[in-house]
């Protein structure tokens, strides 16, 4: 597996995020906190979702027997975390939409077609040529 060290980490630190999220849940309640502990709570789930999804990603990547780093991985499954998050308190306040829901899943998918289209710059050669050689 190629990706054996990321998921060694990834899973150590579901354990600590999924210990420290369900504790700080278990003794404040989000719906009467102060803003602090609101936020705390917000970034504790956005990282327990993270990597549960990241655990989730590469484990299927591993029997699939898929190439991407573990980089790209941890990279959308932020992304998909991020939505899910904001989705939930988009939710609480009343304003979840289809619509809503279209524009962070369409910004998602811009940011990681940049990354991409990054990756593949830097892959390349000048120019974009891929098997330019100097011949100076």
């Amino acid at each position: 597996m190629k990706n054996k060290k990321a998921l060694f980490g990834t899973i150590l630190f579901l354990f600590i995020f999924g210990i420290c999220f369900f504790a700080t849940l278990s003794n404040i309640n989000p719906k009467t906190a102060g803003f602090f502990a609101f936020f705390v709570v917000t970034v504790l789930c956005f990282l327990f979702l993270w990597m549960a999804i990241s655990v989730f990603f590469l484990v299927l990547r591993s029997f699939l027997k898929n190439s991407l780093p573990a980089q790209s991985t941890l990279r959308q499954s932020a992304f998909f975390s991020a939505i899910t998050v904001a989705a939930m308190y988009l939710e609480r306040y009343e304003y979840l939409n289809l619509l809503n829901i279209g524009l962070l899943i369409v910004l998602c998918v811009m940011i990681e077609i940049f990354f991409i289209s990054k990756q593949e710059n830097t892959q390349a050669g000048p120019l974009g040529f891929e098997n330019y050689e100097n011949k100076a």
